[in-house]
């Protein structure tokens, strides 16, 4: 073949290859104006749109939009819009996701409702919510996407303002719970209050009674026991007497104490040696512990701190413990006493321990809750009336102490007090009489 021919050839060739551009190219223009012409043909229903309705070629150049894309936009002049890409009109933060969004419209032919900032002609942003779909020509060859798009400004910023009313309407239901938590609180306090108050108000009355009724016959008695101490007495009975005057003046104060707790009492601090304390007590209690055949050891620590306390208050509380203990010993028994510095592992404060544990029956577990309730007893009808735990908790509370009863059926109970030194008492105590 001569290079004539082979020029012809070639240029025979490339004219064919134009033709096919020419024709493909003059497909594409009428499809786009096929598109255009459809769009214009339900442009009527397009314009009444309130949705922003957007027309695009397959590179994603902006062909037609209604009048509600303008506005949108900002603007009343289509040529702010026609020509320019789709893709220039999204904010900057938001193009990647633009981007990913068409390219699931070219893989399944349509997005929804997806969320995008948009750019306006001053150059605010707005939120839109935005439909996609891809146009297909005759052929099923995909040539362009038509969007459409709802400016949700309002609906974010009604959702913000609901969001900030139930933050609000939170934080008073919050505030709302907690105040009638605590006027629940309260009312528990004062319900507690007025049980204890009325058990107490007729203890009052009943003590008030015996008080007045026996005061004349112990004032006799205090009376002439110190006349007796005066006569030519044997050291024996010089002791019986005191004995006498000491038990008469203690059932005195001790009608004082309990008609004080119903109307509140005030305490006299001086220094105590508890140890001291309790052997005295132990020789008031002698005759009671040989009538129920009762053995007592006392097992006292040295050296213990002094406490600063009402000591007619202390030894009611031993009383009680003991009167308690020997109570649960209906065969006799053993009755330990100790006193001694707390464990570490008891207590961080300082102070005195003491612990009254006893051979008896022991306490029901069922029990345990109510055994510091007023007029609670476990005992026989007639043998207590439920006060003497209630009062020592009372008198330990007073002092800043602590009390516990820990107990095994068939063993016995064991009750620990407390009780802090002056320096460790801290708020705990009433205000209070002191006295040397």
């Amino acid at each position: 073949m001569s290079a004539e021919e082979k020029t012809k050839m070639q240029l025979l060739q490339e004219l064919t290859a134009l033709r096919q551009q020419v024709a493909a190219l003059t497909t594409h223009t009428l499809e786009r104006r096929r598109i255009q012409e459809e769009f214009i043909h339900f442009s009527s229903a397009v314009q009444m749109s309130i949705d922003s309705i957007v027309l695009t070629d397959i590179e994603g150049k902006i062909i037609e939009a209604n009048d509600a894309s303008l506005a949108m936009y900002g603007t009343t002049d289509k040529g702010d819009l026609i020509g320019k890409s789709a893709f220039e009109q999204i904010a900057p933060e938001d193009q990647q996701r633009a981007v990913a969004g068409m390219e699931e419209v070219l893989e399944k032919g349509y997005i929804k409702s997806r969320e995008y900032q948009v750019l306006t002609k001053s150059g605010r942003t707005i939120p839109v919510e935005m439909s996609v779909a891809l146009i297909k020509d005759t052929a099923g060859n995909p040539i362009g996407f038509v969007g459409i798009s709802r400016d949700i400004s309002k609906r974010k910023r009604a959702d913000a303002a609901l969001g900030r009313f139930n933050d609000e309407l939170q934080a008073r239901v919050a505030q709302g719970t907690r105040a009638l938590v605590e006027k629940n609180e309260q009312l528990l306090h004062l319900q507690q209050e007025l049980t204890r108050v009325g058990p107490l108000a007729a203890l009052g009355q009943v003590v008030g009674t015996i008080a007045h009724e026996l005061g004349t016959p112990l004032n006799s008695v205090l009376g002439y026991s110190q006349l007796l101490a005066q006569e030519q007495l044997s050291d024996r009975a010089r002791r019986y007497v005191a004995i006498i005057a000491a038990q008469a003046q203690r059932m005195a104060d001790t009608f004082q104490h309990y008609h004080s707790h119903t109307q509140g009492y005030l305490y006299k601090h001086h220094h105590i040696d508890l140890n001291e304390l309790v052997r005295e007590t132990l020789v008031l209690l002698e005759l009671f512990f040989q009538r129920h055949q009762v053995r007592v050891t006392p097992a006292l620590a040295e050296s213990l701190p002094l406490l600063t306390a009402d000591g007619g208050s202390l030894q009611r509380l031993l009383i009680n413990l003991l009167n308690n203990a020997v109570d649960a010993m209906e065969r006799g028994g053993t009755v330990t006493v100790t006193t001694r510095a707390p464990a570490p592992s008891e207590t961080s404060r300082q102070g005195v321990v003491l612990e009254v544990t006893d051979t008896g029956s022991g306490i029901p577990p069922e029990l345990f809750p109510k055994v510091f309730e007023l007029f609670f007893t476990t005992k026989a009808p007639g043998k207590g009336a439920g006060l003497g735990l209630a009062i020592c908790e009372e008198i330990v509370n007073e002092h800043g102490g602590i009390i516990k009863v820990t107990s095994q059926i068939g063993v016995g109970t064991c009750v620990w007090v407390f009780l802090p030194t002056e320096e460790e008492r801290g708020d705990h105590l009433r205000p209070v009489k002191e006295e040397g």
